[in-house]
C-alpha cells in the first residue's frame, strides 16, 4: 500500500487498491481454510452434532468470511484515509461482503461434492495437482456465472433508468445477495449428502 501511495495519484490509486483487495480475496480463500476444507478429519463428528445441516454450514463459513472481510475493511479504511475518496472505498466494502460469502460458499460446495485434501499426500503428485486445477476451473466458472448475472443486471438498470449509477449499483448488489441467499442452502445440501466413510477411505 505504501509503495503504491508513493507511485500513483489519488483516483488511480483508489481503483488499483480496491481491485487488488478484491483479487486478494481469491488468495485469502486458500490461506484461510477454516471451514469444511480444514475439517475433513472431523467430518464424522460434525455429522453427529444435534444441529441442522444449514446451521453447521453457517458456522463453518462464518470464521473465514469474517476474518477475510475484516482484513479487507481495514484496507478500505486505509484507502479512504489516504485518498480521501470515502465513497469508492465504502462501495467496495459493501460489495466485498456478498462476494466473500459467494466465494467461500462455492469453495465449500465443490469441496464437499468432490473432497480433495489441501496438501498432496506425496510430493510431486500430479494427480493431486490436476484435481486442484479442475476444481479451480469449476469454482471460477460458477462464480463467473453469478457475478456476470449481477453485473449484467446492474448494467441493464443503469441503461434503462437514464444512466443512473446508483440504480445500477443497487440492482447489482441485490442480485449478488440473491446468490448469497441461495449458496448457504447449497452448502448445507452438500454437507448432508457428504459420505464420511467414502471420503476418509479415499
Amino acid at each position: 500500500v505504501l509503495f503504491l501511495v508513493h507511485k500513483m495519484e489519488g483516483e488511480n490509486l483508489v481503483g488499483v487498491l480496491v481491485g487488488a483487495s478484491v483479487y486478494c480475496t481469491f488468495i485469502f480463500s486458500s490461506l484461510f481454510p477454516f471451514d469444511f476444507r480444514g475439517d475433513l478429519e472431523q467430518m464424522e463428528l460434525l455429522k453427529q452434532l444435534p444441529l441442522r445441516p444449514i446451521a453447521i454450514a453457517a458456522g463453518e463459513l462464518a470464521a473465514p468470511i469474517i476474518l477475510v472481510t475484516l482484513l479487507q475493511l481495514v484496507l478500505f479504511v486505509v484507502v479512504a484515509v489516504i485518498t480521501g475518496n470515502v465513497l469508492v472505498a465504502g462501495l467496495a466494502g459493501v460489495f466485498v461482503v456478498p462476494l466473500n460469502v459467494l466465494l467461500y460458499g462455492v469453495e465449500n460446495v465443490t469441496f464437499l461434492i468432490y473432497p480433495v485434501r489441501i496438501a498432496a499426500s506425496t510430493p510431486g503428485d500430479f494427480q493431486h495437482f490436476g484435481r486442484q486445477m479442475m476444481m479451480m476451473m469449476a469454482k471460477m466458472l460458477f462464480l463467473a456465472v453469478i457475478v456476470g448475472f449481477a453485473t449484467g443486471g446492474g448494467v441493464a438498470a443503469y441503461v434503462l433508468l437514464g444512466k443512473s449509477t446508483a440504480a445500477g449499483l443497487i440492482v447489482a448488489w441485490c442480485l449478488l445477495m440473491l446468490g448469497v441467499a441461495g449458496i448457504l442452502p447449497l452448502v448445507a445440501w452438500a454437507f448432508q449428502r457428504f459420505d464420511v466413510s467414502r471420503s476418509l477411505a479415499s
